[in-house]
């Protein structure tokens, strides 16, 4: 899932379906302008979005080979990194700390992958297999934290996993209960308020509806946004200064 951008004038990363190539959209003085990323073959799925400091747009998502990649924007030219090799990489997600620090998390072979890198070499750290559809927020203390759903043989899940700075805690946030032969449905959107609490937008694993849950501090409160049809997937979260949530959607 890609991310909202910036509050009021969301740039945005765009797999672009028609010619397969992955594009970058950002706020014009009437229209939003977009240009082109990588056109190197069928490029570009499930994009994520992140800034950092100096507010260069960094991009994650899979290229043609099925990699793990970062483009990263800076001045007017995007430089590329492979950030995994593996052709079963999946969806992916980016956040920038306060340090300018990369965390990203994807999949590989449906096992959970977190990596972090600061100026020197990724540090990577594995969680669930069965795992897919993660996104990734860091919060003012700059901690990653992780929600995506988990498909084991039995007890689906929406899970939420944090740094608590002295190891990771993963909880579940909501268990669906239910075994499915094949691949469920769902998608995940995580961000964090003034008080470092969770906030996750999501599409339900099996019914499809759009939900949102967030951590009061003890528990979990979760509610239905919208039940009608088929909707959530590609979800995006973000927060406002008041904590006011905000939830983005594709046009269908």
């Amino acid at each position: 899932p890609g991310g909202l951008g910036r509050p009021g004038a969301p740039p945005l990363p765009l797999p672009h379906d028609d010619n397969q190539e992955l594009r970058y959209a950002y706020p014009g003085a009437g229209a939003p302008l977009t240009e082109v990323v990588d056109t190197t073959g069928n490029t570009g799925w499930r994009p994520s979005l992140a800034f950092d400091s100096q507010d260069r747009p960094h991009i994650l998502f899979r290229d043609d080979a099925g990699q793990t990649s970062l483009a990263v924007k800076n001045g007017g030219s995007w430089s590329f990194e492979v950030v995994n090799q593996s052709a079963s990489s999946g969806p992916r997600g980016i956040a920038i700390d306060s340090q300018d620090r990369l965390h990203v998390v994807f999949l590989v072979s449906q096992r959970l992958r977190y990596q972090v890198r600061g100026t020197g070499s990724w540090t990577v750290q594995e969680f669930e297999d069965d795992a897919f559809m993660p996104s990734i927020t860091v919060d003012d203390a700059d901690r990653a934290h992780i929600a995506y759903l988990h498909w084991p043989t039995t007890d689906l899940a929406l899970r939420y996993a944090h740094d608590a700075g002295v190891g990771w805690n993963d909880t579940v946030v909501e268990s669906v209960g239910t075994s499915v032969m094949s691949m469920p449905q769902g998608d995940t959107s995580i961000a964090t308020d003034g008080a470092n609490r969770p906030h996750i937008a999501y599409q339900h694993v099996t019914d499809a509806d759009l939900k949102y849950a967030r951590h009061t501090g003890s528990q979990w409160v979760i509610e239905v946004v919208d039940s009608l049809g088929d909707v959530g997937d590609d979800v995006a979260i973000a927060l406002d200064a008041a904590a006011g949530v905000g939830l983005e959607l594709p046009v269908t």
